[in-house]
C-alpha cells in the first residue's frame, strides 16, 4: 500500500473518473474524503469503500462557494488530522454545447469557469493552507485533451487549470508541496459515452488516439498513484499525459 495512512481528499468523486480515483486511493492505504455536489452519491461510494475496510467520508460541497470549502477541509482535519493529497477533479463536462467562440453566451462561460477553474483555485488555497502547516503534501489537478487542443469553452478550462497547476507549483513546492496535473483522453465513462454516442465515439478514438482504444479510468488512475505517492517527490509543475498520445498530433 503506497499511501498507507495518507489521507486524500476527491472532489467531483460521485461518478466517472473521480470515483475511481477515490476508490484506487482507498485501495493503496489511503484515507478519502470524497467530496461532490452531488451528496447523495458521494455519500453511497464512501460506503463502498468502507464496505472495503478502508475509511471514507462524504462530503456534499458547492466547491465554488469559499465558505464550503473552508468547511469541507475543517471537516476533512477534523475527522483525520491532516490533509496529504488533494485531487481537483470535479468540472462540468457532461453534455457541454460546442458553442461557437464568437456566439458563445456569457453566462455559459462564466458557469464553466466557476466549476472548472474557480473551484480549483478555492480548493487548492484552503488545502493549501493546511498543507504548509505540515510542511508537505501533493496536489494533482484534471486536465484534458481537451486543454491541450484549447477547443471550445470545456478546453479553454482546463488550459487554465494547467497555468494553475504551474502558478500554484513556483509557490508551493519551496514549501513541500507538490503540484501536478493528469491530462486525460476520451475515457470510457458514462458521461462521454452520452457526449459521443456511437460511432462518434470510435471515430474520435481513431483520429485522435495514437494508442488505438478508449482509456478506462484505471489508466489515468494509475498515473494518480504516482502522484500521490512517494515516488514522485522530485516531480512539480508538470502535465502528465495520460491520452493515449493525442498531445502528440498536428491540430
Amino acid at each position: 500500500m503506497r499511501l498507507q495512512n495518507k489521507v486524500a481528499i476527491v472532489t467531483g468523486s460521485a461518478q466517472g473518473i473521480g470515483q475511481r480515483y477515490a476508490e484506487m486511493l482507498a485501495h493503496e492505504g489511503a484515507k478519502v474524503v470524497l467530496a461532490d455536489i452531488q451528496g447523495d452519491l458521494v455519500a453511497a461510494n464512501a460506503e463502498k469503500i468502507r464496505g472495503t475496510g478502508a475509511e471514507a467520508i462524504s462530503v456534499a460541497v458547492d466547491l465554488t462557494d469559499p465558505t464550503a470549502v473552508q468547511e469541507m477541509v475543517d471537516t476533512t482535519v477534523s475527522t483525520f488530522g491532516r490533509i496529504d493529497i488533494l485531487v481537483n477533479n470535479a468540472a462540468l463536462y457532461a453534455g457541454y454545447v460546442h458553442y461557437s467562440m464568437t456566439e458563445l453566451p456569457v453566462d455559459y462561460w462564466k458557469k464553466f469557469v466557476d466549476v472548472n477553474v474557480t473551484s480549483v483555485l478555492l480548493t487548492t488555497q484552503a488545502v493549501a493552507r493546511v498543507m504548509i502547516g505540515q510542511g508537505r503534501g501533493k496536489i494533482i489537478n484534471q486536465s484534458s485533451t481537451a486543454g491541450a487542443l484549447s477547443s471550445n469553452v470545456y478546453g479553454l478550462t482546463k488550459l487554465a487549470v494547467q497555468g494553475l497547476t504551474v502558478a500554484f507549483a513556483r509557490e508551493l513546492s519551496p514549501q513541500g508541496i507538490n503540484v501536478n496535473c493528469i491530462g486525460p483522453g476520451i475515457t470510457d465513462t458514462q458521461a462521454t459515452r452520452d457526449h459521443y454516442p456511437g460511432e462518434k465515439l470510435n471515430e474520435f478514438v481513431d483520429n485522435l488516439h495514437l494508442i488505438k482504444r478508449i482509456a478506462t479510468p484505471d489508466d489515468h488512475g494509475w498515473a494518480l498513484i504516482y502522484l500521490a505517492s512517494d515516488e514522485s517527490d522530485m516531480v512539480t509543475g508538470q502535465i502528465l499525459r495520460t491520452d493515449a498520445g493525442a498531445f502528440l498530433l498536428p491540430v
